[in-house]
């Protein structure tokens, strides 16, 4: 059975040795850690967040794209990382299919994305470099498109990452996303 491990506990033992794992392990270690493989989500683990700007921008580029002029920035922000629900809504109030405005979104963020990268402005943390020279199976699953990992691998050189995963940029992509975790109040 393999060993399943969140991405900050990985982090805090590349950081602070793997020696703090150690009265944790049921098992002989595959690994140095004693994990069989680590897998690893993209923006905020393994890359910078893209910058917010870029991405309403592109979000803008989209509704234009799609004879919408001028979005309301509230709607603009929804889209962001909607649910299918915001999706239908947003597009219900400029009357045009959600697919339409979702597409068109999802290629100019993409783009934009690539465009971060070849700038410099979305780059891999610091220690990237410690996971590049681990012997252990590595992978990446991401909410981001698929397009936009491919180029992350391919830029900063990630093959050593097998598989990676993004989402389909589609409306049926939405409904694959990872949930999102945030605790957003306490009892």
């Amino acid at each position: 059975m393999a060993t399943l491990v969140p991405w900050w506990y990985l982090k805090f033992q590349l950081l602070f040795g793997p020696g703090t794992q150690r009265r944790y392990a049921s098992r002989p270690a595959a690994t140095p850690m004693g994990y069989d493989a680590l897998v690893f989500d993209n923006d905020c683990v393994l890359t910078t967040p893209t910058r917010t700007a870029p991405l309403e921008r592109a979000i803008e580029r989209g509704f234009g794209n799609r004879g919408v002029e001028d979005p309301s920035p509230e709607d603009v922000r929804a889209l962001l990382s909607p649910t299918r629900a915001d999706l239908e809504a947003v597009a219900g109030r400029y009357s045009v299919l959600p697919d339409r405005p979702w597409a068109a979104r999802e290629r100019a963020a993409i783009q934009v994305q690539r465009e971060e990268i070849e700038r410099g402005e979305k780059t891999p943390y610091d220690d990237v470099e410690a996971i590049r020279g681990l012997a252990t199976p590595r992978a990446i699953v991401s909410n981001n498109q698929h397009e936009t990992i491919a180029t992350i691998v391919d830029h900063f050189d990630l093959e050593g990452f097998d598989p990676w995963l993004g989402r389909e940029p589609t409306v049926a992509g939405i409904e694959r996303k990872k949930r999102d975790l945030t605790i957003s109040s306490r009892p």
